[in-house]
């Protein structure tokens, strides 16, 4: 699980990169703002609205509070024995799959990922040569690219498949120990956090606002297809 990111260098915050605004598909920034007792804040603001108000989403979200939010889903609905139990005990029913439906997977999977591989490379001509409506084509690419990452990750799942264990020789007492050091990571420094949460997550968090009600609702999906959502309070554009 260790190791710096493939790039060499470290995101500055704990979401970078994984945070979309659900109105108009652009990415959300950490910007820094400075309140009232002049101290700086790291506030999630949607990107397109910031730079030329394409997008009406307005809103933003402490970094912090986003986090803390996050995290808080991740210990409770996700890194939990029981489901985790069940995923392992899945993986081990696939991994008993008969060699030509195993096989039959995956083209089908490879297959999804190279017709996504191609919408990708279209939608990114058409961005970059000003072709149709810009807020529509950036929402359909990056829908395109969250397809594809999923499918991606499904094509590494069942090539681990041959490899999964039995239910045997204290995998259970094992599994519930690594568990247990995975939920105490989430509480450690930033970076080994960040490299859990990564792990963990399966394409990027959508951000939805609620103007009326203050508030964000985040949904995202684990990396075993477990849907995850949470609820954060916003602060006034600026």
């Amino acid at each position: 699980m260790g190791g710096r990111p493939a790039g060499g260098c470290e995101p500055r915050h704990l979401l970078s990169g994984l945070v979309v605004c659900s109105v108009c598909g652009g990415s959300m920034h950490a910007v820094k703002r400075f309140g009232k007792r002049g101290a700086p804040r790291r506030y999630y603001t949607c990107n397109v609205w910031r730079v030329n108000g394409a997008c009406a989403n307005s809103l933003s979200v402490l970094v912090t509070d986003l986090d803390a939010a996050l995290l808080k889903v991740l210990r409770d609905d996700v890194l939990t024995p029981d489901l985790v139990e069940a995923v392992v005990t899945r993986t081990i029913e696939l991994a008993r799959l008969e060699p030509e439906e195993h096989e039959q997977r995956r083209l089908q999977l490879v297959a999804s990922a190279e017709r996504l591989r191609a919408e990708i490379g279209r939608l990114t001509d058409a961005v970059a040569s000003g072709g149709g409506t810009l807020s529509s084509l950036v929402e359909a690419l990056t829908g395109r690219e969250r397809e594809r990452a999923d499918v991606l990750a499904r094509l590494e799942h069942l090539d681990g498949l041959s490899r999964a264990p039995e239910w045997s020789n204290g995998i259970r007492e094992k599994l519930r120990a690594r568990l247990t050091e995975w939920q105490g990571l989430l509480r450690r420094q930033p970076e080994i956090v960040r490299q859990v949460v990564r792990k963990l997550l399966a394409g990027r968090l959508a951000m939805t606002p609620d103007r009326e009600g203050k508030r964000y609702t985040f949904t995202g999906q684990a990396a075993y297809d477990e849907i995850l959502s949470g609820i954060v309070s916003v602060v006034p554009p600026g």
